[in-house]
């Protein structure tokens, strides 16, 4: 949303800012890794060729 990626779990949403190159991209995929504690949620971007420079 605009520059800020947003993370919802369940009701629970939180704003990430993005830097500026991440914020011509397009979220592709995300996913969880690990267990427990030492879980990461990795997002894959990948630029949008609507707003990347030619």
């Amino acid at each position: 949303m605009g520059d800020e990626l947003v993370v919802s779990v369940g009701v629970t949403r939180r704003l990430v800012s993005l830097p500026s190159v991440l914020r011509r991209c397009a979220v592709t995929s995300a996913r969880l890794e690990g267990e427990g504690h030492a879980t990461d949620l990795v997002v894959v971007f990948a630029p949008d060729p609507a707003v990347w420079m030619r």
